[in-house]
């Protein structure tokens, strides 16, 4: 696994890329929610002549919702990462990794998509991979470098608890390897 981000510590580039997913998470949110008051903000329709627009409306605030739902996750996993770099809570790093293993599949389908289905109409199509490239290199380094640093903190955690175990069992026995009550009430830990 990666030993570093960036000639930077794993938790240390950890925290930067929590911080920054939560940014470009806020703006995602920020972004869509304005997309949809300002650009598509029409009036209501008064007329059954104007049903097909009001299922328009409805449809698109489908759309918004659920990819807004979309950024309040990512800025919930986000700053659970942020949280486990800063507190030592491993745990809220599974939460991370679902959603970025979600998040990359689903660009790759998009991808997949943009690629057979509306190469004919791109004029700048090397470009346009070479951007898909470079976002996927992005994501993947991402989440090479959050999952090498969840393993690193749960060998720490391991052995802490190994030592800690040990500790305890060579303070509760005495020379012949039976438990004595008095020595378990007086554990150093």
């Amino acid at each position: 696994m990666i030993k570093n981000c960036c000639g930077y510590p794993l938790r240390t580039g950890t925290k930067f890329i929590s911080l920054f997913n939560l940014v470009l998470s806020l703006i995602y949110i920020i972004f869509y929610t304005w997309e949809r008051c300002i650009n598509y903000g029409y009036p209501k329709p008064n007329s059954d002549q104007d049903h097909e627009k009001f299922l328009d409306d409805d449809f698109l605030d489908y759309v918004t919702l659920v990819f807004t739902s979309v950024g309040v996750t990512l800025a919930f996993a986000n700053f659970g990462l942020k949280q486990a770099t800063e507190k030592n809570e491993t745990h809220k790093i599974y939460f991370w990794l679902l959603t970025s293993c979600f998040q990359v599949g689903t660009i790759f389908l998009i991808e997949t998509e943009i690629l057979i289905y509306h190469a004919e109409r791109i004029k700048n199509l090397v470009l346009l991979i070479l951007g898909f490239t470079a976002t996927d290199a992005l994501l993947i380094y991402q989440y090479l470098v959050v999952l090498s640093f969840y393993k690193d903190e749960k060998l720490v955690e391991e052995t802490n608890y190994t030592r800690l175990s040990t500790n305890i069992t060579n303070q509760m026995t005495d020379g012949e390897g039976e438990q004595s009550e008095a020595d378990f009430h007086t554990i150093e830990l």
